[in-house]
C-alpha cells in the first residue's frame, strides 16, 4: 500500500499509516527470522518477499503508468485474503456453537479499521482501490461479531469443561 500511495501521487494519507504497518511487519519478520527453530523451510517466504519488493520497485521505477492500477489490484487481493482468513472457521463455529477459535480482538479491529478506510476511501479520496476491499473486510468483521452475538464468548471455564 505504500507503493500504491507513491504511485497515486505521493499521497501521504495512504503512505503514512501504511509505513507504520510496514515497519511493524518488518520488525515481526525480523524476530521470526531471529528465533526460527530451523524446522521449516522458509525459502518460499524469502522468495515471496523478494519478489514483492522487486515487483513493486520495478513498477514504480520502470512502469509508473501501470503502477497505480497494478498495485491497486494486488493490494485489493491481499486485503481480501487477509480479511477472509478468520471466516475459514465459520463452519466450525456454527457446528460447535463455540467461538473458541475466533479471535474477538481481531474482529473488533477489522470492523474499526475497515470502517475508517471505507469512509476515507469513499468520502475523501473517492478511490475504489481503497474503499472496495474495505467493504468486504467490514462485511467479514460484522459476520464475525454476529457469531459472537449468537454464540457468546469462549471462556476459561469452557476450556476447563472441555478438558474434563
Amino acid at each position: 500500500w505504500c507503493g500504491y500511495g507513491i504511485s497515486a501521487g505521493m499521497d501521504p494519507t495512504i503512505i503514512c499509516p501504511n509505513i507504520t504497518g510496514m515497519l511493524a511487519g518488518a520488525y515481526y519478520s525480523y524476530n521470526f527470522y531471529k528465533h526460527n527453530s530451523g524446522q521449516h523451510d522458509l525459502t518460499p517466504y524469502y522468495a515471496g518477499t523478494a519478489a514483492s519488493v522487486v515487483s513493486t520497485t520495478g513498477l514504480l521505477l520502470f512502469a509508473p503508468e501501470l503502477a497505480q492500477t497494478s498495485l491497486g489490484y494486488l493490494g485489493c487481493a491481499v486485503v481480501v485474503a487477509m480479511f477472509s482468513g478468520p471466516l475459514m472457521v465459520i463452519k466450525e463455529v456454527i457446528d460447535t456453537k463455540s467461538t473458541k477459535n475466533l479471535p474477538f480482538p481481531m474482529a473488533i479491529a477489522t470492523v474499526v479499521n475497515c470502517s475508517l478506510w471505507l469512509g476515507f476511501g469513499l468520502l475523501v479520496i473517492d478511490d475504489p482501490f481503497v474503499w472496495f476491499p474495505n467493504v468486504l473486510g467490514l462485511g467479514s468483521g460484522i459476520a464475525q461479531l454476529a457469531l459472537f452475538a449468537k454464540y457468546g464468548f469462549h471462556t476459561e471455564a469452557d476450556k476447563k469443561d472441555e478438558a474434563e
